[in-house]
């Protein structure tokens, strides 16, 4: 994990507080209505969503489309639907005994064609792909019944 300079992060002697942003991206298909979400995976397995640390004075929303953007390498923004909440968690780097506190800020984001996406190596992605809601509710590392809340919004917009 690389911090920048200009990266919404706050240190203290014994935390450190991140500020982030992503979610997740819906591509529902025109002919069978087959709802995909885009997700990443890092060589250790397991899929994640798209987020990043949120810039000093970026607003979050803007933050997200960014790093969905750099993440999948699309080459257009992804339509926000909604904002889902915050997913916050705990952890620590193996080189340092600091506390790491993650919030995230979840939206969610339709794109009308699949575009291609491939992942961001340099950030240890090693794929990228459309996978198919119910495989990727199996899937997931994380933020499943974020994912189950995403559909849900997707498909109340959708509807209306």
């Amino acid at each position: 994990m690389t911090f920048n300079e200009e990266d919404q992060i706050e240190y203290s002697a014994d935390t450190i507080n991140h500020e982030s942003a992503g979610g997740f991206v819906f591509f529902e298909s025109p002919k069978d209505h087959q709802l995909f979400v885009a997700l990443l995976r890092k060589a250790e397995g397991g899929y994640v969503i798209p987020k990043g640390h949120i810039h000093k004075g970026e607003a979050p929303n803007k933050a997200a489309i960014r790093e969905v953007k750099e993440e999948l390498n699309l080459n257009s923004d992804p339509e926000i639907i909604s904002k889902i909440g915050t997913a916050s968690y705990t952890f620590k780097l193996e080189d340092s005994d600091a506390i790491h506190n993650k919030n995230v800020q979840l939206f969610v984001f339709q794109m009308l064609n699949k575009a291609d996406i491939y992942p961001q190596k340099n950030e240890g992605y090693e794929f990228a792909e459309w996978v198919p809601f119910e495989q990727a509710l199996d899937q997931m590392v994380f933020d499943k019944e974020n994912l189950l809340k995403a559909r849900e919004h997707f498909k109340v917009r959708k509807d209306n």
